[in-house]
């Protein structure tokens, strides 16, 4: 009489735990991509948000570790020297050049430790009461205003070099000279050389300082 062979089932345990390891190890990626989705969400944010307050919640500190008006108030500057033809034409225009110098005068000194001083508090006073939009055109107010914050910077800049013993007496020097061009009474329109060389030269010092 033949024999009637009978398979054995092959076990299906062997199956089960492999399918429950890979929902073991998909369950763990997920796991662990919410988890760092969570931690850029709640800590990364915060820590972006707390550094965007530092910077923009006070932009008048001078020397600020997230904010450096200095470098803002130099482009500023360059930018103004690259269309010199409106220093005296353009009443806004020469009085944002002349905002961006004091301004950047001012973080120069505070970045040198330069001591508190009536010209360093004058330039301070001019840039927060320094009103940009004034449409008025040339007039002899505005160049006589204009004069005494050339030399409130002027002076500033001497105590700069002198506190930061760099070699540039000739340059501050000549930028003396220049603003001693300048005049108090005469248009701004009528001083246009005067005003390029002058900016030109204040530049070029400020520059060369801590550069």
């Amino acid at each position: 009489m033949a024999e009637i062979k009978i398979e054995k089932k092959k076990p299906v345990w062997p199956w089960i735990l492999l399918v429950l390891i890979l929902l073991a190890i998909v369950a763990f990626f997920v796991y662990q991509n919410q988890a760092d989705d969570t931690y850029y969400d709640d800590d990364n944010t915060d820590m972006v948000d707390d550094m965007d307050n530092s910077i923009y919640n006070d932009t008048t500190t001078f020397g600020d570790t997230y904010y450096d008006e200095g470098s803002a108030a130099m482009t500023g500057l360059m930018e103004s020297l690259k269309d010199s033809t409106r220093f005296g034409t353009d009443s806004t225009f020469t009085k944002t050049a002349l905002h961006n110098l004091a301004k950047l005068t001012m973080a120069k000194a505070q970045s040198n430790n330069v001591e508190s001083s009536s010209a360093l508090s004058d330039l301070e006073s001019y840039t927060l009461r320094n009103n940009l939009n004034d449409s008025r055109t040339d007039n002899s107010n505005m160049a006589a205003d204009f004069k005494d914050v050339t030399q409130d910077i002027v002076t500033v800049i001497e105590s700069i070099t002198n506190k930061n013993g760099t070699t540039m007496q000739q340059e501050v020097t000549q930028l003396k000279e220049t603003s001693s061009k300048i005049s108090g009474t005469t248009t701004l329109d009528k001083q246009q050389r005067t005003l390029q060389t002058f900016f030109r030269q204040a530049h070029d010092v400020l520059h060369s300082i801590n550069s």
